[in-house]
């Protein structure tokens, strides 16, 4: 379906609803091999690639800093006392996924955040403390910058988004310790994240109690280090639920995650831009609908993955030839002197 409409909470309920009638009418499928024996095929499907908008109109929550799971509010996420009782989550709203590819980026943004106020450890910036906060972020981008070769929290060239993308997310935090230096934010605490991050995005089967375990610990030295700080809707999903969404989950949180839809959007630009006509809107977006229709076709895409191996094989082959001659090279320079 392609609509050109506003994404509004009803347009978003309504496509929900036609979605659910759709799987509730599946039938098993059933395959006949030889000698007759036969594979039956059921279909278990989990709205796991909606964003944190479609998720708050789908669970019913009023605003994008509570918790889509437990209703919890910023205050109330960010408070010991609450935290030691436990967050209760609602009926139903487990079985959305969590979002582990966008985790990288919501998390990293948390810590640069804290890093920003660490002159003044306040939540909300006013006028008075403005300058101090814009001092400190140059400050915090420049080491960064100098650690890792990354410039975050910056405009992108044409206004598309922010520099702080998901590659750079991981590239931070696969150094706990340069990360702390140039941060000053406390290296167990972004250790603790990072393990979380690769766990949730692990496509193999983890221990819910285990991850659990770690994850409400890892929540308890946040909250003792900087309770001042509100902790992101994002941030506390994760803490605070993974063990209860991987126990609802068919799958593993890796195989849910977005990326399936997050890596079509260049492929979708490229359509847009060279195969698609620019007579009208309408024709434009009915060849792009045209193209992906064809392009998700089993038999054409296994075409396009056969040319991915043979090209794959082939720079192996290369590669092997290039150290086998530098190897040969060695040898006779060696035998020469």
């Amino acid at each position: 379906m392609l609509e050109f409409v506003k994404e509004s909470k009803e347009v978003v309920i309504d496509c929900k609803n036609t979605i659910e009638r759709e799987l509730s009418e599946l039938v098993p499928v059933k395959i006949d091999l030889e000698q007759e024996k036969y594979v039956l095929v059921d279909f278990d499907f989990v709205m796991s690639m909606v964003d944190g908008k479609v998720l708050n109109y789908i669970t019913g929550t009023s605003s994008m800093q509570n918790c889509p799971i437990c209703k919890a509010t910023p205050n109330v996420m960010t408070s010991l006392e609450e935290f030691e009782k436990g967050y209760i989550p609602e009926i139903g709203t487990l079985i959305y996924g969590i979002s582990p590819l966008h985790a990288w980026m919501r998390f990293f943004e948390c810590l640069l955040h804290i890093s920003y106020r660490m002159d003044f450890k306040k939540w909300q910036v006013s006028k008075i403390l403005k300058e101090a906060y814009l001092k400190r972020k140059q400050l915090i981008q420049k080491r960064l910058y100098d650690s890792f070769g990354v410039r975050v929290d910056q405009p992108r060239q044409g206004g598309a988004g922010s520099s702080t993308t998901g590659n750079i997310c991981r590239r931070a935090f696969s150094n706990p310790n340069l990360l702390s230096e140039a941060l000053n934010v406390n290296e167990e605490l972004i250790h603790r994240l990072w393990n979380i991050l690769i766990a949730i995005n692990c496509q193999e089967p983890i221990n819910p109690e285990k991850l659990d375990s770690y994850c409400k610990a890892t929540y308890r030295l946040y909250l003792q280090l900087y309770d001042w700080y509100k902790i992101p809707a994002t941030v506390h999903k994760v803490l605070a639920h993974a063990g209860d969404i991987i126990i609802h989950s068919p799958a593993p949180l890796g195989m849910l995650a977005e990326e399936a839809a997050e890596c079509q959007h260049k492929h979708l630009k490229k359509s847009r831009t060279h195969h698609a006509r620019k007579a009208s809107r309408e024709e434009n977006l009915h060849d792009v609908f045209i193209r992906a229709m064809n392009s998700s076709d089993p038999l054409i895409s296994s075409l396009n993955l056969d040319s991915s191996t043979e090209k794959y094989t082939i720079a192996d082959i290369l590669i092997d030839l290039e150290e086998i001659n530098d190897d040969f090279v060695e040898d006779v320079h060696v035998h020469n002197e």
